[in-house]
């Protein structure tokens, strides 16, 4: 995280914070289907990779709702996105741009093409670090921050669909990070016919993009499939200066045998993105969207944007495996890696002579190459590098009607993050973006805002019983898991902090139930609990270069945060389909970020705050049709109430924050979407009206109600000479260029001076904003081979 010593880059800091049905694969050609194969895995509520299973899919050669509807007979309320309905969006949409059509979820982002991750997502009012993200079976949480980074995962080609578990995961879901929900992002296997896919896209802000896949189809008689795609981005911001790059990779490997397989997915990612500025309500005010990073540079100009940059590489492996041990005992096996590195950069002003690192402070003089009435502009921000590794195992017991699974889940994670100081030239350019050239104080130390290190591991044990009776048609389910965790990390600044431990555990009891009224008909009920971890980046101090002060306040003491939830609801599977459900949340120890200066400070100090209980309340609702002459509309909304139980500690004093609406929820949400798609002609058409949310706790700022429109058209060929299936598409974003505020990048206590509960006077903090993406478009052409 950035934290530096201005303003300017005090806005980057909180812009983006780094520290970041069953599955039976089709017979080869020529081959029968062996009449084993359906029952190759035991009849559950999940895939036998541990990821979400989509358990029964409306019926024809297009789903309904143009893909965006499932009818699961599962407890969990849930939705999808197909990748049907993503073929038809512009190229390269990154998940969480994807699924903000689906009920519960509010999307906010700057960027027209999906590819910044300064966005964020928030599904029934949780937000992005209270939820858990899967993507190929492991945990996507930034090991540091819990954000996501979508936009790093997998390309959209290679999705084969999205789902999203508004009210909680599965039991097995391999996450510390669910008090709320689960977004499960699954990649297409290798297919079992030898072909290649080419798409070339370009659109505005000079946007260029390039995607191949080749598939080897079975190798031979062995039942091993492979495949391997590479795609590269390049484009201006959609607002403001900068550019971005991305070379992207995504692999696989599957061996199917009997009734087993054995699955290798990973992806590898680099990227350089620019950073779009985040203004608060009175900058958003005078200057619109127009409140842009600047072109060119001046001494002293932190807002430049060769200065504001995001730079990150990863490589990520998953192994699932499925093993039929005889007719009643089953096996999984999921291990799994991943490891990333990179830089988030800002600017800020710093002394010639007299900085502090941490407390103690050094008089001598900084060796730079360019200053100005003894200060310089200097280039910093986060570095670093994350790793996580595990593990998760488990066994299912099937005899008559009922399904016995056990499982144990490991996790290790390891995260390194600090932020050296380079001083800039004359013209506003540093000698490396990676600190290769960092400052260094007169004992040969780096000058840095912090520096810091944690491992945290994870032990869990769950057990689940599936019974199901009366024909068939009652399905009961209860489980529980029991999650140890354990973090030792240590800050190498001075101060008075210096090694911190934690350890806690979390019982996590569950129950749910389905009952059949027909065979299109269910309704359900589940009772689940679930548990967030702090951030790692909340346990450590960061300090002023300049003065010394603190700029963000470490606590490791923050408690795990609980939630206990419930869910009621009716699905109905025809002609029509849809979901009804209704929902109530208790939470525990709520935590969020906040930023104010306290006191006299000039500094920006972040505080990772415990605000007690939360009630949530509401109601998720969608419909769409099977294809009518072609056209296929779907219609989700969500009606919400979430209140803070308590008031909230500030300073010596307590805000009247009890029964405040929680921020970042807003009362309800309404999307409509349509598709078309006579097997040539294809189109599709979304809007979204997302209701006016607060930034503080308090209310006394928010962001207004908005409204959003895209459209895509496109047409496909039979095949032509070598080319299978070509076919073209436009996508228009933003339609009518909407100017809105999309989302808080940071969120406040309370932006007006007040009175807290003891009489005393709270100082103000200005929230800042995402600004919502203006219009594009994008032109794609694409063929298999």
């Amino acid at each position: 995280m950035i934290l530096s010593d201005t303003a300017g880059a005090a806005a980057v800091a909180s812009v983006v914070h780094r520290p970041r049905v069953k599955h039976v694969s089709p017979p080869a050609p020529g081959k029968a289907r062996p009449a084993a194969a359906a029952a190759s895995h035991p009849p559950r509520s999940k895939e036998a990779d541990g990821q979400p299973e989509t358990i029964r899919v409306s019926t024809g050669r297009r789903m309904h709702g143009g893909g965006l509807l499932k009818f699961s007979d599962t407890p969990q309320a849930s939705s999808i996105v197909s990748a049907e309905y993503i073929s038809k969006q512009s190229a390269g949409q990154n998940p969480l741009s994807l699924v903000q059509m689906s009920p519960g979820a509010n999307f906010s982002s700057g960027d027209a093409f999906g590819l910044s991750n300064q966005s964020s997502i928030s599904v029934r009012g949780l937000a992005q670090t209270e939820l858990g993200y899967l993507f190929e079976g492991v945990q996507m949480n930034d090991s540091g921050s819990q954000t996501a980074n979508s936009s790093e995962w997998v390309d959209s080609e290679n999705m084969k669909a999205i789902e999203i578990y508004q009210g909680a995961g599965h039991l097995d879901a391999p996450v510390v990070t669910a008090s709320g929900g689960i977004i499960s992002v699954q990649m297409s296997d290798p297919t079992a016919r030898q072909h290649a896919q080419l798409t070339e896209s370009y659109g505005s802000y000079q946007t260029n993009r390039q995607f191949a896949r080749y598939d080897t189809g079975e190798i031979g008689n062995t039942g091993l499939k492979a495949f391997v795609s590479a795609s590269y981005l390049s484009s201006k911001l959609s607002r403001g200066a900068g550019r971005n790059q991305r070379v992207h990779t995504d692999f696989g490997f599957r061996k199917d045998w009997k009734e087993n397989f054995i699955k290798l997915s990973g992806s590898y990612n680099n990227d350089r993105r620019g950073s779009y500025t985040t203004p608060t309500m009175a900058q958003w005010n005078e200057y619109g969207d127009q409140y842009n990073r600047n072109n060119s540079y001046t001494f002293g100009d932190t807002n430049y944007w060769r200065l504001n940059k995001l730079g990150f590489h990863h490589l990520l492996l998953s192994l699932q495996s499925h093993f039929k041990l005889d007719e009643h005992f089953s096996a999984e096996a999921s291990p799994y890696f991943y490891h990333g590195g990179g830089y988030l950069s800002g600017g800020g002003t710093y002394n010639v002579s007299g900085n502090y690192r941490g407390t103690d402070y050094y008089p001598g003089a900084v060796n730079v190459p360019y200053s100005q009435d003894g200060q310089f502009t200097g280039l910093s921000g986060w570095q670093g590098h994350e790793l996580w590794s595990g593990f998760n195992g488990k066994v299912h017991y099937h005899t008559g009607h009922n399904l016995l699974t056990v499982g144990y889940w490991y996790q290790y994670s390891y995260y390194h993050a600090d932020s050296p100081v380079t001083a800039l030239n004359e013209n506003g350019t540093a000698a490396s973006m990676w600190g290769g050239y960092t400052l260094r104080l007169s004992d040969g130390k780096q000058l840095e805002t912090y520096n810091y290190a944690a491992s945290t591991q994870t032990n869990a044990v769950y057990i689940q019983d599936e019974l199901k009776l009366l024909d068939d048609r009652l399905l009961l389910q209860a489980g529980f898991k029991y999650v140890i965790n354990s973090r030792n990390g240590e800050n190498f600044m001075p101060g008075p902090q210096h090694r911190i431990s934690t350890f806690a555990t979390e019982p996590l009891p569950r129950f749910g139930a389905t009952y059949k009224l027909t065979k299109n008909d269910v309704v359900f009920i589940d009772g689940t609990t679930g548990f967030k971890l702090p951030a790692t980046t909340s346990a450590f101090n960061q300090y002023s270069v300049t003065t010394g002060a603190v700029t963000q306040t470490g606590n490791p003491d923050l408690k795990d945060e609980y939630s206990i939830s419930e869910e009621a609801g009716y699905r109905h599977n025809g002609f029509i389909s849809g979901a009804i459900t209704f929902f109530n949340y208790n939470f525990t120890n709520h935590q969020i970020a906040t930023s104010a200066y306290v006191g006299n400070s000039q500094t920006l100090t972040t505080s990772y705050l415990n605000v007690g209980g939360m009630t949530t309340r509401g109601v998720d609702v969608e419909l769409g049709t099977a294809p009518i002459h072609h056209f296929s509309p779907y219609v989700s909304g969500e009606f919400l109430d979430a209140k803070l139980d308590n008031n909230v500690e500030k300073g010596t004093d307590y805000l009247r924050t009890k029964g405040k609406d929680a921020p970042l929820t807003p009362r309800w949400m309404a999307a409509v979407g349509i598709q078309y798609d006579d097997g040539h002609f294809f189109g599709s058409a979304r809007i979204k009206v997302t209701g006016s949310q607060y930034s503080t706790l308090m209310n006394d700022q928010k962001i207004p109600e908005y409204v959003t429109c895209d459209i895509g058209v496109g047409y496909k060929w039979n095949n032509i000479w070598y080319l299978k299936n070509p076919n073209v598409r436009l996508n228009f974003i933003n339609v009518g260029n909407a100017k809105y505020l999309s989302g808080a990048a940071a969120l406040q206590t309370n932006a007006r001076a007040t009175k807290g509960v003891f009489g005393t006077t709270i100082a103000g903090s200005a929230p800042s904003y995402y600004v919502g993406s203006p219009f594009a478009m994008m032109f794609t052409v694409s063929t298999e081979l």
